[in-house]
């Protein structure tokens, strides 16, 4: 069978008796093709069947899935062109290694909306996966394992026990990939900064992280940046009013002059 009927038989979910493939040769394929994951199948000259590839596929398929954790904003998003252009751009600009950016602001402000909008959009940038976790409902030990399971499947969170061991774990499964972390509701750590530091993968270079909080630190670090969301714009504000009073199944009749007048004093 020739390579190009080989990596015609990898999409996820086929199955085809390949006979006499040997595992370095799979591997090359699968790492060309980014279709399929055999590292785990066995020694160098093992025998890969068509079922043992069509397995593996749906577990690397899983994978792929698990490392895009930041969902869409709700359809009825708000688009902030200016915030989102320049959110973006500080977050994909380049910088010398590891890179943290705080976006705050006051509550209700569209933090979280703004942040699930701006990840999703930079998934072509962040090639390697997008995370996010909810430091309100979620704690960091947890938090920091739902990053590190799908990039190492060998790893038992059972033998992480320290703040090191889990980000020199998180470390070593990220390497050198494009990655970006959301913590968004960090407020609690508002008062301890260093710590929620402590937990990020500082040594990982092509590494992002966006935290999402109320308040930024006091003190930036040389590796860090800012930046205040605030209010809706006139036109957002208008586009929002118009959303709210059109919800009601009513025909509502509105004052386009008020909600401009009510727009301004927003921001």
């Amino acid at each position: 069978m020739t390579q190009n009927k080989i990596e015609q038989a990898l999409p996820i979910g086929d199955k085809i008796e390949v006979d006499n493939i040997q595992k370095g040769e799979a591997i090359a394929i699968g790492r060309r093709s980014s279709a399929v994951h055999v590292d785990a199948l066995g020694d160098v000259g093992d025998v890969i069947t068509g079922t043992k590839i069509s397995l593996v596929n749906r577990d690397a398929a899983q994978r792929v899935a698990s490392k895009r954790q930041v969902s869409a904003p709700p359809a009825d998003y708000i688009e902030r062109v200016d915030e989102e252009r320049e959110l973006s751009a500080l977050l994909s600009a380049e910088h010398e290694g590891f890179h943290t950016v705080y976006l705050y602001g006051l509550p209700g402000a569209g933090k979280s909306w703004l942040a699930r909008k701006v990840a999703t959009t930079l998934e072509n940038t962040f090639v390697d996966g997008t995370l996010w976790a909810d430091l309100e409902t979620t704690n960091i030990r947890t938090a920091v394992w739902n990053f590190i399971e799908p990039f190492d499947e060998t790893i038992s969170r059972t033998s992480l026990r320290s703040t090191n061991e889990f980000t020199a774990a998180m470390q070593a499964a990220f390497a050198d990939q494009r990655i970006l972390i959301v913590f968004a509701n960090a407020n609690k750590w508002q008062d301890n900064w260093q710590e929620l530091r402590s937990w990020l993968p500082d040594k990982s270079p092509h590494c992002r992280v966006l935290i999402i909080a109320n308040q930024p630190p006091p003190k930036l670090h040389e590796n860090e940046s800012s930046y205040r969301l605030g209010g809706l714009k006139k036109g957002e504000a208008v586009k929002l009013f118009t959303r709210l009073l059109h919800s009601d199944e009513r025909s509502i009749e509105y004052d386009k002059e008020t909600m401009l007048a009510l727009a301004e004093k927003l921001d």
